[in-house]
């Protein structure tokens, strides 16, 4: 897949039902974006269904990949998995259980590349009204109590 604008990690482990129905919901939103995006599975060796339904689902969906993992290595080194095969040229992680909905995607892709603008511009910084937006919407999606 050349030119990758986004790359979305997926880290699977016993999923289940929820699989399938996340990322149908996931490719609805990358559909309305204009960039050009691919879905990473990491598969952790699930002791469930889950293999097949990622297996369904890079043959459905021809911007997917899978990786597979051929013992169980936990979340932290399914992401960094599937970081390290990321080609777009940004990248993110969500869970497969859409705690943070898939909806915010083309929010932060739109301040990501408001921020890089500016950084390769030369002006703004750290300090910039778009990039303290940005931080402020991943403080509030982490749950994280900016008032206290």
């Amino acid at each position: 897949m050349a030119n990758v604008d986004l790359s979305i990690i997926c880290a699977c482990y016993n999923e289940g039902p929820t699989l399938e129905k996340s990322v149908n919901q996931i490719v609805r939103v990358l559909e309305k974006i204009n960039k050009k995006w691919e879905i990473l599975f990491v598969e952790d060796k699930s002791t469930d269904d889950t293999k097949k339904t990622v297996e369904k689902l890079t043959e459905q969906i021809k911007t997917t990949k899978a990786i597979y993992h051929a013992s169980n290595q936990g979340r932290g080194k399914t992401v960094a998995d599937g970081i390290k095969a990321a080609k777009g040229a940004i990248c993110g992680y969500l869970d497969v259980d859409l705690e943070v909905s898939c909806d915010y995607i083309p929010i932060f892709i739109d301040e990501i590349d408001a921020v890089g603008r500016l950084r390769f511009s030369g002006i703004g910084g750290g300090h910039d009204e778009r990039e303290q937006t940005l931080n402020a919407l991943l403080v509030e999606m982490d749950g994280f109590d900016t008032q206290a």
